[in-house]
């Protein structure tokens, strides 16, 4: 299965890249909605991880986008954790919200929960 973690911080990107990576999971990564529009231009995944609440850019559009294409579930992955951006995340289309630091046991047991059945693709 194939995973985009979207991310403006780097060590985030390569902290969740390592452990899913060694999951099993094929990890894609982008520091801004751009980028991330190219890589899944050019490939495809099943789930991508998202910081959504990312400076200058507006990623809850971005969420709203892919669930309004029939696009692949979005897992919030953030920082900001007040309740009302929790529900702003999850009311944008995100599946589940994960406050970082991340609980890597938890992050798996999301991912897992959340991803589309073997082979029904994106």
């Amino acid at each position: 299965m194939r995973l985009l973690v979207l991310d403006d911080r780097r060590v985030n990107q390569k902290l969740l890249s390592r452990y899913l990576s060694g999951r099993g999971f094929e990890v894609l990564t982008a520091g801004s909605v751009e980028e991330a529009q190219a890589v899944m231009a050019q490939a495809p995944v099943e789930a991508v991880l998202a910081e959504v609440f990312l400076p200058g850019q507006d990623a809850l559009a971005f969420v709203q986008a892919l669930k309004a294409a029939g696009g692949p579930r979005v897992i919030a992955v953030s920082s900001h954790v007040l309740p009302e951006q929790r529900a702003e995340a999850l009311a944008a289309g995100c599946v589940a919200f994960i406050p970082q630091p991340v609980e890597l046991a938890e992050l798996l047991r999301v991912v897992h929960h959340h991803l589309p059945p073997s082979g029904s693709g994106s």
